[in-house]
């Protein structure tokens, strides 16, 4: 089962909570008790819709995957180091420049982006006393587009597989040599394919956020923005459990947008179920988040963006985005602790406890937010 089936639910019932005696997956470590998670899934069973409903079957698996997924992902996850040995950064920007503005033009969607990038690290990084920088990278970047068309979500069109790739490669190369290096990267990748990306761990760590305590799409779309820029920096992209990373993105997303106290320790509770190590890891979720944050900063920064990151914030600086690329980054990044976080700023403090659900947010923000970023609504 994918992660997607955890967050590609259409929730419209309201979570309701469920007695242990209906049967959970237990959220481990010794307590038998049902995690939250498995608690909305089999909220479902409830709901009018028949596909809705079909999701309350995940209830029983939702810890299990978790888990899952994030040791298959720790499994399969490319070497920062290796990965600049077999491919130059300046080509992999390219790379990277080339799929966010293809892709957007093919109106695929974004999960493409990281299923390809992903299978083309871990195929560079395989590589690092090879030159495989420039003789036949265009073959292996359709190649691993095509592997991603073939593993990855469907898409909505009337063109074969043949059409699409010719077409990405316009024209020039041949299909039969696209098979050809599709088949050497496999090999070498063991047919190994369809592991999981930090795309699919921000969707699934957004389930409950979306669905429980519906966080705006602006919200959405800020924490998809701040994920792929990240696609652009190997060391922060590969050097943190994706579990630990997508959470990292969606910290500085409910903090810049001031959701409820319940959905920042929503998140943490569901974080803990994909990656326990990041609760009893000492400041490893801290050291992410301002990690992403100083990212955040310098890709919005004119003299410090890189070619990636400017072709990155066009993409998300229009509408159909809501604009989140305009919204200013936290002056100071939350500190995250095993009971909550607190992020402090120029003249206050903002803090989140876990027991007592109490927020005080006078400040967290630089006196000059984005307009985008005004016009949201504040939680009390």
């Amino acid at each position: 089962m994918s992660t997607r089936c955890l967050s590609n639910v259409d929730t419209r019932a309201a979570w309701l909570p469920v007695s242990p005696e209906e049967g959970f997956d237990s959220p481990g470590h010794g307590d038998h008790s049902p995690s939250n998670l498995s608690r909305y899934f089999a909220s479902l069973k409830r709901h009018p819709g028949l596909d809705v409903r079909a999701d309350a079957s995940l209830r029983d698996v939702a810890n299990a995957v978790c888990r899952s997924l994030h040791i298959s992902s720790q499994r399969h996850k490319p070497s920062a180091q290796l990965l600049v040995q077999g491919i130059s950064c300046a080509d992999r920007h390219d790379t990277l420049i080339w799929l966010v503005q293809a892709f957007d033009v093919m109106h695929f969607p974004d999960a493409l982006i990281y299923d390809t990038a992903l299978l083309l690290d871990r195929f560079y990084a395989s590589l690092p006393d090879e030159d495989t920088c420039n003789e036949g990278s265009q073959r292996r970047l359709l190649a691993a587009v095509c592997m991603a068309l073939k593993v990855g979500c469907p898409l909505e069109t009337n063109l074969s597989l043949r059409q699409v790739v010719t077409h990405l490669g316009r024209d020039q190369v041949p299909f039969e040599e696209v098979m050809e290096a599709e088949l050497a990267m496999l090999h070498k990748l063991r047919f190994d394919v369809g592991t999981p990306t930090a795309y699919e761990f921000l969707l699934a760590l957004s389930t409950r956020l979306t669905n429980v305590f519906h966080i705006s799409d602006a919200s959405q779309r800020l924490s998809e923005f701040l994920l792929q820029l990240t696609l652009g920096d190997a060391a922060l992209h590969y050097g943190f459990p994706h579990a630990v990373l997508a959470a990292s993105v969606l910290v500085l997303t409910l903090c810049t947008m001031r959701a409820s106290p319940a959905a920042h320790m929503a998140l943490l509770e569901d974080l803990a179920l994909h990656c326990p190590e990041a609760a009893s890891h000492n400041g490893l979720l801290s050291h992410c988040v301002g990690a992403v944050n100083v990212l955040w900063l310098r890709s919005v920064t004119v003299n410090d963006q890189t070619k990636y990151a400017y072709h990155v914030c066009q993409k998300f600086g229009r509408a159909t985005h809501h604009s989140v690329a305009g919204i200013a980054p936290l002056v100071v990044p939350p500190t995250v602790h095993g009971r909550g976080w607190a992020s402090p700023c120029s003249s206050s403090t903002w803090t989140i406890f876990a027991d007592e659900d109490l927020i005080s947010e006078e400040c967290g923000h630089p006196p000059a937010a984005s307009r985008a970023h005004e016009a949201l609504p504040k939680s009390p």
